[in-house]
């Protein structure tokens, strides 16, 4: 019963860090064509590096006062470049390659929310945005995934920054800080209810 009890409570706490939950962190673009850095973590892993061509909904200003503008982003394979960094566990990795011609598997990220209406001006507005992402990372000009990184998934709150552009009622894209929260996915939950279940039943016996 005891040993039940341990691999009840293990499956718990592999599932939350095999989960790879974002819960803290930042990717941030700026505008007009998006360049963009990202430095995030979850329970037990970290990484961060940089990225370019990206297709970003929200950069698409200049636009008029009062347009519907969507916060969404997608990025993917060779649109990663440069070095980053990673840790998975107390293991730390420098110069990590997140995108090149002949590494294995392309990383990607998605980013989805609802869309904001430029309606007060210039100034910052806010949205929601939820995640879903994939990377692989290179060393040394490698091809194979040294850092890999599967099933990303995160929320938060996205910032835009949107200022007055030359012609009169035009708007023009500054930058975007999409802020990380630390509200657990609903898989992650139903993982922790079933083994918590588990347990309990295991005490009542």
């Amino acid at each position: 019963m005891k040993l039940l009890r341990t691999l009840a409570l293990s499956a718990i706490l592999a599932g939350l860090a095999s989960a790879g939950v974002i819960d803290n962190g930042t990717i941030t673009i700026v505008g007009p064509i998006p360049d963009g850095t990202f430095n995030f973590g979850g329970s037990g892993f970290s990484a961060s590096g940089s990225f370019d061509q990206g297709l970003w909904q929200v950069s698409r200003c200049p636009c008029p006062s009062g347009s519907i503008l969507d916060v969404n982003g997608f990025v993917s394979g060779l649109s990663f470049f440069g070095a980053g960094s990673a840790t998975i566990g107390t293991t730390d990795f420098s110069g990590v390659g997140w995108g090149s011609v002949i590494q294995e598997e392309d990383s990607f990220f998605q980013i989805t929310g609802p869309a904001i209406t430029l309606n007060a001006g210039p100034g910052t507005y806010q949205s929601t945005f939820t995640f879903t992402g994939f990377l692989c990372g290179t060393q040394g000009g490698g091809s194979q995934c040294v850092v890999r990184f599967p099933s990303l998934s995160g929320s938060g709150i996205v910032d835009v920054n949107i200022f007055a552009g030359g012609l009169p009622n035009v708007l023009e894209f500054r930058d975007a800080t999409y802020t990380f929260t630390s509200t657990p996915e609903p898989g992650t939950w139903m993982l922790v209810g079933i083994g918590a279940a588990v347990i309990l039943g295991l005490r009542r016996r």
